[in-house]
């Protein structure tokens, strides 16, 4: 990593050599699974006209912030309408076995039977045994499936009465 102090020489100075520092950021030699950018394919949906239910496509991106491998033969990616720790449901899941699972990797899922309304998303990679933070296991979307919306006009009437 290269940090520049003052790289457009702004400052007046006798030294400006120490105006910058290289130094390595090594990850630690851990494994750490971490989901980021969970949405929707495409991320604006189409309009939904009342009693009709669309599929819809979920993906989120699973990567590895340790610097480690893991043992394990699958990893598992899990999508859930709610918490899953709430009592959410679950859409599905999808198993990366080794040969797929080269990381990063983008995870998606055909989510059924969708109606136009208000969703929390989330996904859920399993933590695997040598995982060392579950923290960034989860992450969560709000998803919008519009809907149709009817108006009418107002019409008013004035009445006079009649003599």
């Amino acid at each position: 990593m290269l940090w520049i102090a003052d790289p457009n020489n702004s400052v007046t100075e006798p030294c400006a050599p120490n105006n910058q520092v290289l130094f390595a950021v090594t990850p630690p030699a851990e494994t750490d699974l971490a989901l980021s950018n969970l949405r929707t394919n495409p991320a604006t949906l189409p309009v939904t006209p009342p009693g009709v239910v669309r599929t819809v496509t979920i993906e989120v991106d699973l990567h590895n912030l340790g610097s480690a491998g893991t043992s394990a033969t699958a990893l598992e990616v899990t999508f859930w309408r709610g918490d899953p720790y709430a009592g959410g449901q679950m859409i599905g899941s999808h198993l990366l076995n080794r040969d797929m699972a080269t990381l990063p990797v983008t995870v998606s899922l055909a989510w059924n039977n969708v109606a136009s309304g208000q969703y929390r998303i989330f996904a859920r990679v399993q933590p695997v045994a040598e995982e060392s933070n579950i923290a960034n296991n989860t992450t969560s979307v709000a998803v919008t499936m519009p809907g149709y919306a009817m108006s009418f006009p107002i019409i008013i009437k004035r009445l006079t009465p009649t003599p």
